[in-house]
This record gives structure tokens, C-alpha cells and sequence, in this order.
């Protein structure tokens, strides 16, 4: 497997999911806040703040377009480790998150209904590919790592 950097494979991932939780985090801390749902990080603060980004398409919009922008970093941060074959590093570093879907989808732990959550991890390797792409670009547009 010539080319291919599990270092970079890897803290792609983890860069995504860590990205993912924190901003993720702050956003149901931000929804739950602004509709006085959230007291602390007690489960009750926590499950009503999640059902009222569920309830509001904005913000269930908001949410998804968090998570999709996380995985392009995610690409974006394992092309930039890769020495060689950016793109395909890029687009692998998907494994943690696609994982984390097919288990959530088998384990009934989704929120979303099944086709939307098969249609989600579907898009996650192309925006992991996406930020590879853009990585790419950039190295190729200035002839060094940026």
C-alpha cells in the first residue's frame, strides 16, 4: 500500500471527531442557552437542549453543516500530513467517522431516520475528499507546504 500514511489516516479522523465534539459542544450549549433549556451539563439540560436542535430545522441545519465542515478538516488536516497520494489519505481518514455512523445506525443510536443517516455517510468521505482536494491545491498553487 504505497503511499498510504496511517499516521495521517488516523489523526485525520481524530481531528474530525474532537473538532466535531467541541464545536458541537458549544452549539448545544448556544441552542439550549438561547431557548432556556440549558442549566449545566445534566442530562435533563443536555436531552432537552438536543430535542430543540431536532425541532428546529434551522438549527438541525446549523448542526449538520458543523459536522460536514469538520470532516473537510479532517481531510483537509490528513492531506497535509501525507507525503504522497493526498486525496487518498484525505478520503480514508473517513474510516473513524463512517464507523462511528454504521455503528450508530445498527445500534438504533441515530436520530436521523435511516435513509438520511445512510445518505450522511455517504457525503462524509466526500468532503473528507474535498478538504484533501483543497489541501492539494493549495500545495500544487504554492509548490510547498503551506
Amino acid at each position: 500500500m504505497r503511499g498510504i500514511s496511517l499516521v495521517a489516516i488516523v489523526a485525520g479522523g481524530f481531528v474530525d471527531i474532537l473538532l466535531t465534539a467541541v464545536i458541537g459542544a458549544t452549539f448545544l450549549m448556544y441552542a439550549g442557552s438561547s431557548r432556556g433549556l440549558w442549566h449545566g451539563w445534566g442530562a435533563p439540560s443536555v436531552r432537552a437542549s438536543a430535542e430543540a436542535i431536532y425541532a428546529s430545522p434551522a438549527l438541525y441545519a446549523a448542526e449538520l453543516g458543523i459536522g460536514l465542515f469538520c470532516s473537510i478538516v479532517g481531510g483537509f488536516v490528513a492531506a497535509s500530513i501525507a507525503k504522497q497520494r493526498r486525496i487518498l489519505n484525505g478520503t480514508l481518514a473517513s474510516w473513524l467517522c463512517i464507523g462511528t455512523g454504521i455503528v450508530g445506525l445498527l445500534g438504533g443510536h441515530h436520530h436521523e431516520s435511516t435513509a438520511m443517516t445512510l445518505g450522511l455517510i455517504t457525503l462524509i468521505p466526500l468532503c473528507y475528499s474535498a478538504g484533501a482536494w483543497l489541501r492539494d491545491v493549495m500545495w500544487r498553487t504554492t509548490g510547498s507546504m503551506v
